[in-house]
């Protein structure tokens, strides 16, 4: 810790490490990529239950066949 004098007022200056710090910038980029990420994985989920609500269907009518 480094310590000055200054018109008879001390001032405190303290040296810190700054890791990880991200700006504002980059959380916005972060958040933005983490939503078109989850917005992706939802659509694949949503095709993949409609095509299970299709077979779902196919294998009802041929059980009513039967």
């Amino acid at each position: 810790m480094l310590e000055t004098d200054v018109e008879s007022s001390k001032t405190i200056i303290i040296s810190a490490m700054m890791i990880g710090l991200t700006t504002l910038k980059e959380e916005m980029a972060n958040m933005k990529a983490i939503l078109e990420n989850s917005q992706r994985k939802s659509k694949e989920k949503e095709a993949r239950i409609k095509l299970q609500e299709e077979k779902i269907a196919q294998l009802t009518k041929k059980l009513k066949k039967r």
